[in-house]
């Protein structure tokens, strides 16, 4: 059987899925914006396998802001997007799957790293793309850079790169 052979049991890297996002965005905004160069999209070949979603992001900020907020969906080919992993609601902080916090000073030259993983149980074996979106912690609109920072004026500020890597674990 498949199982004496170790295939399809329990616990199995049955594919890995991986989208590297090279360029830049920017959102000005208050409310949560798409960060779509790191959208990816992977078909679970059973219904009961688990998805791992693993994200590395590099962020900058304008106005010395550095506090971020951010929302993976799930969305199923055709449906809608279903949010992963946010926090319960309690008085009237925000819900989101996680938060980053820099240093507030001279937060326009520099990038933070942020990381985030969660295992997911779509139940499909349609295609299901996982997509970030973000902003800035603020009442006002604030801009949020994916991979860079607010100043680019030399040469010690950075371009990154960032990641998001899906895992079909079977189930």
């Amino acid at each position: 059987t498949a199982a004496d052979l170790g295939l399809n049991t329990t616990g199995t890297v049955l594919q890995v899925v991986s989208t590297t996002f090279k360029s830049h965005q920017a959102h000005t905004t208050n409310t949560y914006a798409h960060f779509s160069g790191l959208d990816c999209t992977i078909t679970p070949t059973s219904p009961s396998s688990k998805i791992f979603v693993s994200v590395n992001i590099f962020i900058g900020n304008a106005n010395n802001d550095n506090y971020n907020q951010f929302i993976m969906y799930r969305q199923e080919a055709g449906g809608s997007n279903v949010p992963l992993d946010v926090g319960d609601v309690i008085g009237s902080s925000a819900r989101m799957s996680w938060g980053q916090n820099g240093a507030y000073t001279h937060a326009i030259y520099e990038v933070h790293n942020s990381s985030w993983q969660n295992l997911d149980s779509p139940n499909t074996t349609l295609a299901t793309t996982y997509k970030l979106y973000g902003r800035a912690q603020a009442t006002s609109n604030r801009t949020i850079y994916l991979n860079r920072p607010s100043d680019t004026g030399d040469s010690n500020r950075m371009s990154t790169v960032s990641s998001m890597t899906l895992m079909e674990i079977a189930g």
